[in-house]
C-alpha cells in the first residue's frame, strides 16, 4: 500500500521553488480564463443591451417620424387655409378698387355733368364762372393778358320761328362745334346762354382775339346752315372781343362786360362781324 506513494514522490523531482512556480502560473492560467468568461460575460451583457438600446431607439424614430408627417400634414393644411384666406382678401380688395375706380368715374361723370350743357357739350354757365375765376388768377400770376370773346347767333330767334326748335337745337350744336374748331389749342368755349357763347383767350392780346374771332365767325358762315330770313341767307354769328392784363380796379367780370358792350356794337353794326371794345 505504500508503495504506489512512495512512487508519487518519487516520481516528482521538482523542487520546492518549481513547485510554487507552477502554482502560480497554473493560478494565472485561471485568472486569465476566469477574466474571459467574464469579458465574454460582459460583451454578451452589452450586446444585449445595444439591441434593447437599438429597439426603443427604432420605436422613438418611428414615434418621432409619425409625428413629423402628422406635423407635415397640419402644415399643409395650414398653408391652404392661409392661400385660400389670401385669396379671399385679395379678392376682396380687387373689389373695393375696382368700386372706388367705379366711383371716383361716377363722380367725375356727376361733375361734369355740372359744368356741361347737355346740348351742346360744352362748358355751361357755371363752369363758365369757375374757368374764368381760374384763368383770371393763372393771369395774374404770370401777368399774361386774357382774351374775352362773347358770340351770338344773329336773328335766332327768326330762325327758331322759321325752321322749328328742333332745328334750332341741331343749329345750336353745329355752331358749337364750328366754335371749337376755331379756337387755339389753349383755348375754350363754353355756352353763356341760349344763343349766346363765351370764347376764353388766355395769353391772347386784342390783335390775337380779333384773329381768333374773324376765324370763328367765317367757319360758322361757311357751315352754310339754311336762314333764308336774313341775309345772307345762312346763319352767321356777331362776335365782340375784348383783352385785359390783370391790375388794380380790373376784374373778371368786368372784361366780360367789355366784351360784352363789343358785341352790342356788333350787332348794331350789321351782324356777321367782329368788333373789339373801346
Amino acid at each position: 500500500m505504500n508503495k504506489p506513494r512512495e512512487l508519487s514522490q518519487q516520481g516528482d523531482k521538482r523542487s520546492e521553488p518549481e513547485k510554487d512556480r507552477e502554482v502560480q502560473r497554473l493560478n494565472k492560467v485561471i485568472e486569465v480564463l476566469m477574466n474571459r468568461a467574464e469579458h465574454a460575460s460582459s460583451l454578451q451583457g452589452s450586446a444585449f443591451n445595444l439591441f434593447q438600446t437599438a429597439i426603443v431607439l427604432e420605436e422613438e424614430v418611428q414615434r418621432r417620424t409619425e409625428q413629423l408627417e402628422v406635423a407635415l400634414q397640419d402644415n399643409k393644411k395650414m398653408t391652404r387655409a392661409l392661400q385660400q384666406a389670401k385669396d379671399q382678401m385679395d379678392a376682396e380688395m380687387s373689389q373695393r378698387m375696382q368700386a372706388q375706380k367705379e366711383l371716383e368715374l361716377v363722380n367725375l361723370k356727376l361733375a361734369a355733368l355740372n359744368i356741361t350743357d347737355q346740348l351742346t357739350n360744352l362748358v355751361n354757365r357755371r363752369g363758365l364762372d369757375e374757368l374764368l375765376y381760374a384763368e383770371w388768377l393763372r393771369a395774374i400770376s404770370s401777368g399774361r393778358r386774357l382774351g374775352i370773346g362773347m358770340v351770338d347767333i344773329d336773328n335766332f330767334k327768326l330762325y327758331n320761328d322759321s325752321y322749328g326748335h328742333l332745328a334750332g337745337d341741331e343749329c345750336l350744336r353745329r355752331v358749337a362745334e364750328a366754335l371749337q374748331q376755331s379756337l387755339r389749342q389753349e383755348d375754350l368755349v363754353a355756352r353763356y346762354g341760349g344763343e349766346e357763347f363765351t370764347m376764353v383767350l388766355p395769353g391772347a392780346n386784342i390783335t390775337v382775339a380779333m384773329q381768333v374771332a374773324e376765324r370763328a365767325r367765317s367757319v360758322v358762315e361757311a357751315l352754310a346752315i339754311p336762314h333764308t330770313s336774313v341775309a345772307p341767307g345762312v346763319v352767321t354769328v356777331s362776335i365782340g372781343v375784348a383783352s385785359e392784363a390783370p391790375g388794380p380796379g380790373k376784374t373778371a367780370k368786368k372784361l366780360l362786360d367789355t366784351a360784352d358792350k363789343a358785341l352790342y356794337r356788333a350787332k348794331s353794326e350789321g351782324r356777321n362781324c367782329v368788333r373789339a371794345s373801346g
